[in-house]
This record gives C-alpha cells, structure tokens and sequence, in this order.
C-alpha cells in the first residue's frame, strides 16, 4: 500500500470514528404503546423509549427525555409531542421486516389532529430532523403533512402504509434543517394538509425521530437543467443548451459555505461514449413542495451509467441527497436505480415520475461519505431497468471535520511510518 493510499485509509478511519460518536450521540426516539403487560412496544436499538401506556385517553402531551453528547458536553433536552386536537394515541403494529429501522417503523403515537413536536435545551446549531410516518394497517396512512416552523413549511410527507416494506425509501419521511439558538425551544408542526375522511379524522402518525448537529447545512446545493430553467433559490444553476448531444461531460464549479470557503469542481459523466447528457425543462412544473424548481427539471443520461466527481471537498464526512424524478412525459422516471462509491454499494432507489405535491413522491438518492486529504469523490449510478438516469440536483450536508488533536495524532502517524519505511528501504539496501 502506499503511503498516500495509507494516509487516505487513517484519515477517512479517523473520520468514520468520530463520525460514530457522533451519531451516537444524537437524540433517537422510538415512539409506541407500552402498557407494561400485553402491549410492549420493541424499542429500534440506539434509541430512546418514547411510549405511552394507553393505546386511547392518553393525556394530551407527552415528554421524552434524552441526553445528548455535542461537544464532548452533555446537554438535557426533552422532546414533548402534543396533539392539538385532544387526547393522544398509541398503537404497536405487525412487525416491519427488511427495512434499517424495523423497530421504529412499526409502532407510534399519533394525533387525531395536527400534531406538535417542542424541543427544549438543545445548544445553538444546525440539526437535521428526520422523522417517520407509517402506519402497516393503514388507518393513519396516507395522510398529508407538512413540517413547518413557524409559518415556513420545510418538508411536505406522506403517511405510508407499510407493514412488509422492503427498503427505507417504502417508509414515509420528514427530513430537513434547522437552526437552534441555546436557550430557545425549537417548535415543529406537523399538519395535516388535506380534510380528514369524513367521521374519522386523523392526524400524523409518529414512529420515531432523530436529530443531528452539523457542521453546515447545504454546502454544495445545485440545480441541474436545460438553459432558461428556473433555478432553485439558494441552489446553483448549471444549466446546459441543448436538449440533447450536450457531449459526454459537464463541470461546473462551486465555493462550497462551509470553513475555508473551498473552490468545489463538480462534474457530470455520462457512460458508455454514445449516450451523451440530455436535459429537460418540464411543464407544468411542480408545484406544492418545497423544492418545486429542483424537481421540475433535469440532466438525463440513457446510459446505464452516470457519474457525478467533486474534486477539491476539504476533509470530513459528507451527507448526500440528490432527487431523481421526471415531472413530465415520464421517459426518464420510474428507473431502478443503484449508488456506489468506490465499488461500494451505497443506495438504491427508484426514480419518479411525479407532477409532485409532496417531497416524500419524489425519487431520492441519501447516503453519507469520508473525504481525506486530495482524494475526488466519484458516485456512480447504474440502471438496471427503465429507461434512463434523471438527476434534477443535489444537496450536500458537512456533518463531522477531525477535530485538531485528532489531525496531529494523524501526523505524527504518518510521520512514524514514513521513517519505519525508510529505514525498511535502507535495510534492504
């Protein structure tokens, strides 16, 4: 092995343990029933019991208390849901199967009207909030909901109903960012966004949530489509001419917001040499999510192979969220879809073809990576079915850099080898 390669291997290792830590140390809640006989809710492992003892006539409120790691300083935060509309319920439901949070995505609380989530104590930064929305048997699935804080929707979801999903992408999900100042509740909205069925009105249901700190939210966020699109706010615009024969590359480069400001190239590859980029700009466009300019329009490849390479990413661990859906005719949705870096399968999905009035329709690509010093990142996606590969943008999270001790104790590794090597070289001289 090389001394680079091997750099590159202790960094991304270092990385990928502090990545570890801090994932652990992120508040995880698993919300059921749990009436201490009959009824026991299986708690997802990693998270915090979140239940309630009655499956009707709960109070209205309830508080869950964690005690997260940021920093190195622990921070008490309690987490309270209210149903606004009355008393809480509870149900634990045939067990998930074949999904990363089976335990999670059976049980929940839920609300028979709009449902609010207060979390209180946490210390000022930006978090990502996912949550999760299913019910298997179906009486609180299909529901609409949009996550707001204050009067601005973040995340539009749709209740699923899934009691034999196979994959995560199956489960209905709310994901999104936001900024926390200590000292200050944070109050998330979950509401219901269509009339309830006539004489059962229900509300979201809520299997569990989990929230992250990062470094910096969207550093690299950018909007891919034909020349005269209308670009995403906040996004950047690469944009190409033609609808088709755009050639078998595109680059454009990006100052990423995060520490240091680096200068970002990010380049798009179509695979095999016949299959050059194509573009659409769709009408009618998306409307009803919060990402409408995003979803509507799109770089497109009929090859079985589509790759994006960013060169010039300082170092740290990186989350990844890129949409895949064709508004339109369709011809570029509904593909299966694989991810991998370096070989290793990351994600699959299966791009949409959706005239959307919510995020959680839109076919999505989410996994996160380690980045060392001088080393590209290349993602590669393969088809294995329908008819092309869209890409309608991306967004990039930084979720964890080495802390400074951790950087010298790296050096002074490197350093130890370099001299064992050479005097290895000397020996054998």
């Amino acid at each position: 092995m090389s001394m680079h390669t091997l750099a590159g291997a202790m960094l991304t290792a270092m990385i990928a343990t502090q990545g570890a830590a801090a994932v652990a140390a992120a508040v995880a809640i698993d919300y059921g029933y749990n009436d201490g006989g009959a009824n026991v809710q299986v708690v997802q492992a990693g998270f915090t019991e979140g239940s309630l003892p009655k499956a009707y006539g709960n109070p209205a409120s309830m508080t869950t208390a964690v005690s997260p790691v940021f920093g190195g300083v622990s921070y008490p935060v309690d987490v309270t849901v209210l149903d606004q509309g009355g008393d809480m319920e509870s149900r634990n439901r045939a067990a998930v199967s074949g999904t990363s949070l089976d335990d999670v995505h059976r049980d929940f609380v839920a609300a028979r009207a709009d449902m609010a989530v207060t979390i209180s104590g946490l210390p000022t930064g930006v978090y990502q909030w996912t949550a999760y929305h299913n019910d298997g048997t179906g009486s609180w699935g299909n529901t609409e909901i949009a996550a707001k804080i204050g009067t601005t929707t973040l995340y539009t979801s749709k209740s699923s109903i899934e009691s034999g999903a196979t994959d995560d992408a199956s489960i209905g999900t709310s994901r999104f960012t936001f900024n926390a100042t200590e000292g200050q509740d944070v109050v998330v909205d979950l509401d219901f966004l269509n009339p309830p069925p006539s004489g059962n009105p229900l509300g979201p249901p809520l299997n569990g949530l989990t929230l992250e700190r990062l470094v910096a939210a969207s550093v690299i966020a950018i909007d891919y489509g034909q020349t005269g699109q209308a670009v995403q706010p906040g996004f950047t615009e690469h944009s190409l001419p033609n609808i088709s024969g755009n050639g078998l590359s595109a680059t454009t480069s990006v100052t990423a917001a995060m520490p240091g400001s680096p200068s970002v190239d990010v380049t798009v590859t179509s695979d095999p040499v016949n299959e050059q980029i194509e573009t659409r700009n769709r009408t009618p466009a998306v409307s009803g999510t919060t990402l409408n300019d995003v979803y509507s329009d799109f770089f497109a490849s009929r090859a079985g192979h589509l790759s994006i390479t960013l060169s010039g990413l300082t170092m740290g661990r990186y989350q990844w969220t890129g949409y895949h859906n064709d508004s339109g005719s369709g011809f570029f949705g509904t593909a299966d879809l694989s991810v991998e870096i370096d070989g290793t399968p990351v994600d699959s999905l299966v791009s949409t073809h959706q005239l959307a009035t919510n995020d959680w329709a839109i076919g999505k690509s989410f996994f996160t990576f380690d980045v060392a010093p001088e080393n590209d990142i290349v993602i590669d996606f393969y088809r294995s079915s329908g008819n092309a590969i869209a890409l309608n943008g991306f967004q990039l999270d930084l979720m964890v850099v080495p802390e400074p001790s951790s950087l010298l104790l790296s050096v002074l590794g490197l350093l130890g080898l370099a001299v064992l090597a050479y005097r290895r070289r000397r020996s054998q001289d």
